[in-house]
């Protein structure tokens, strides 16, 4: 099991951070003014032999790395910020690490890919902008991919099949994710590669991106379980660490969908009474979770596990050794590997489901917003057809949703033979319509089109029994463009 922890590097001087903040500011800043809000809360946090480390020292990252060979963390993954106009900020630890080539640790990057904000370290929630996140056009996309490209090229930069792993925070907020990815697919093969290996990050807002851009998705813990747990104090935001990592566990995971496990959480360095707090947990407990979750993910036939993280000091969560447990995280990552710990028995819930009413508006809403984004960004919905080697269609669901496809299709070449619909007294269309009743003629077509998709699963189930062409969902034909 390849296990990757997300790795902050803010812990040095930058022009930005004096700016906001004063000079000299670095993230120790907040972590040494912590206090505790109540009996028992661990604050402030303090490394061991006080090592307040400077990431522009190269002994700190060649320690790091030592450290996390030691104990069995495969790699780090690093935040990497890159805002409007190709600015960035935090990146000379990551460059430091690629000139080190003596440094043998794999890594890769996330990017974080949010506006920064004073509210990111406090500034009792005043929420001034600092560098504004804009994505530009391919010139700027380019720019981009080019500055990462003596990463990727990095023998230690961690790839799949070939492709190296990218996460992206927010895809959703970035309008023009598709063609910028395109862009960066075609220059990623030209250079050798065989693409990217986009990864999804999963955060409290919960959408999954779908679609063929993305190869995989990882949930951001604890922020995306958060919601659905049991505040444990009266007036602050605590929560129960054994709960959170309960219920991250039950939520079933499939290929390429990376389970996370998260060491422990403390904003209040940075926020006050105003932060998420957790509370429980231990190097054993987290030991016990981690063990769960590699053996659970190598079930799911999955490779690579992330932790939540190598040196949030920040968060209240990282593996690095100090004053109150030592290396006791750390020796919990290499224990949870040697399978140590007793098994614990989870019991399966997955993510709690939405009113079906409110799902299906959602899913429809989210469909016909897609279908009118790659409309505008110049695809069409005849590639998929075309690239699949379907000629000939007939299309289940003549609604409006089935008679915008008929209307879609119309002169690109696409045969539409006729359309089913299981109430042909509301049916409307300029083609042939048959009912259920007719299979014997639902055969002499390559694919059938489902467009009622909140139904796909039984719709396809019934057709199934009536003929032996494909099926697909106009859900799966819109995000696969």
């Amino acid at each position: 099991m390849k296990i990757i922890a997300l790795y902050l590097p803010q812990f040095h001087e930058i022009e930005e951070n004096n700016h906001a903040w004063g000079k000299g500011f670095t993230e120790w800043d907040n972590v040494r003014k912590a206090e505790p809000l109540f009996d028992g809360h661990c604050q402030p946090r303090e490394p061991l032999n006080d090592n307040y480390y400077n990431l522009l020292d190269i002994s700190t990252l060649k320690w790091q790395a030592g450290l996390a060979k030691k104990y069995g963390v495969y790699g780090f993954c690093f935040y990497h910020y890159w805002f409007r106009d190709g600015k960035h900020v935090l990146e000379k630890p990551s460059e430091l690490l690629l000139e080190h080539t003596e440094i043998g640790l794999p890594y890769c990057f996330s990017w974080a890919n949010e506006p920064w904000t004073k509210t990111w370290h406090g500034a009792a929630g005043e929420k001034e902008v600092l560098l504004e996140q804009r994505y530009g056009t391919e010139l700027q996309w380019r720019e981009h991919f080019e500055y990462l490209l003596p990463f990727f090229q990095d023998a230690r930069y961690i790839k799949v099949g070939n492709k190296p792993v990218f996460l992206v925070y927010q895809i959703h907020s970035i309008g023009c994710f598709d063609r910028m990815m395109d862009c960066w697919e075609e220059m990623a093969v030209e250079h050798g590669f065989a693409g990217m290996h986009i990864v999804d990050m999963l955060t409290v807002n919960g959408k999954v991106y779908k679609g063929k851009r993305v190869s995989a998705n990882v949930e951001c813990e604890p922020s995306k379980i958060l919601g659905r747990l049991k505040r444990a104090h009266e007036g602050l935001a605590v929560y129960d660490y054994d709960e959170a990592c309960k219920k991250m566990l039950a939520v079933p995971h499939q290929k390429n969908s990376y389970r996370s496990v998260f060491v422990g959480y403390d904003d209040s360095p940075r926020r006050g009474e105003n932060g998420t707090i957790f509370r429980g947990q231990t190097p054993e407990k987290f030991g016990k979770y981690l063990q769960k979750a590699i053996s659970m993910s190598e079930a799911e036939g999955n490779d690579i596990l992330f932790i939540n993280a190598w040196n949030e000091w920040g968060e209240g969560n990282y593996l690095e050794p100090d004053k109150k447990n030592g290396y006791g995280y750390l020796e919990a990552v290499k224990a949870a590997q040697g399978r140590e710990y007793p098994e614990i028995e989870v019991e399966m819930g997955g993510e709690e489901v939405p009113a079906a009413s409110e799902d299906k508006f959602r899913i429809y809403y989210e469909l016909c917003n897609r279908w009118i984004k790659i409309q505008n960004d110049g695809y069409h919905i005849e590639s998929f057809f075309k690239e699949k080697g379907y000629k000939k269609i007939a299309v289940y669901g003549m609604g409006e949703l089935g008679n915008r496809l008929v209307e879609a299709l119309d002169g690109t070449g696409i045969e539409i033979a006729y359309g089913i619909d299981r109430n042909l007294w509301e049916a409307y269309a300029e083609i042939d319509l048959k009912g259920l009743d007719e299979e014997e003629c639902f055969n002499g077509v390559d694919c059938i089109v489902v467009t009622p998709v909140h139904v796909y699963g039984k719709v396809e189930e019934m057709l199934k029994g009536k003929t032996e062409c494909d099926i697909v969902s106009l859900e799966e034909i819109i995000y696969e463009i």
